[in-house]
């Protein structure tokens, strides 16, 4: 079934992002404890497609019709709907997360002068600082575009239409929902 081959071709992509995230996490690179600041930015946006993991993940858990419910009921400007600021761990699906979670904070943007700068938070930005600067020039890091192309080779169309992240996770709770139940019932 497609859904299936596209959710595997995106956890390959983000098993490699998680693997160059590692390296710069070695390095100390890590969130504020309890910090989910960035979670609660309005104006996010994200693919269909980099929700499909953690769509067909709800569908197999049993858990997609609740979830689909919340996301339809939440406002497409909000913060992500999956975020739970009140629990100890405030990204309820935080393995299943999808792209742009993944990418802010520990991936790159390529400046106007061709260097690679960081896309975060100013407290990472101050962390990243103190990695001596012979590191820092020499580290190959996630860089945005290229995830972000990278999602866009496996299916063209859901890889680049953005949407407001609670609106791409309901599209692709509603794709997954319709299609395995399909398959299900045949």
């Amino acid at each position: 079934m497609r859904i299936l081959e596209l959710k595997k071709q995106v956890e390959d992509i983000f098993a490699q992002l998680e693997d160059h995230i590692d390296r710069l996490r070695s390095m100390g690179l890590f969130c504020k404890e309890g910090c989910f600041d960035c979670c609660m930015g309005k104006g996010v946006e994200a693919t269909t497609l980099e929700f499909l993991p953690m769509a067909v993940f709800l569908f197999n858990s049993g858990e997609l019709l609740s979830w689909e419910k919340k996301a339809r009921k939440a406002d497409p400007e909000a913060p992500c709907v999956i975020l739970r600021p009140e629990s100890d761990n405030p990204c309820s699906l935080y393995e299943k997360r999808g792209l742009v979670c993944r990418l802010f904070g520990f991936s790159f943007l390529i400046g106007k002068d061709g260097r690679p700068q960081l896309w975060a938070c100013g407290y990472l930005k101050d962390r990243f600082r103190l990695v001596p600067k012979g590191v820092r020039e020499n580290l190959f890091s996630p860089v945005v575009t290229h995830y972000s192309l990278r999602l866009i080779g496996v299916d063209p169309e859901l890889g680049s239409k953005y949407y407001p992240i609670n609106t791409a996770i309901h599209k692709a709770l509603q794709m997954v929902g319709f299609f395995l139940s399909l398959k299900k019932a045949s």
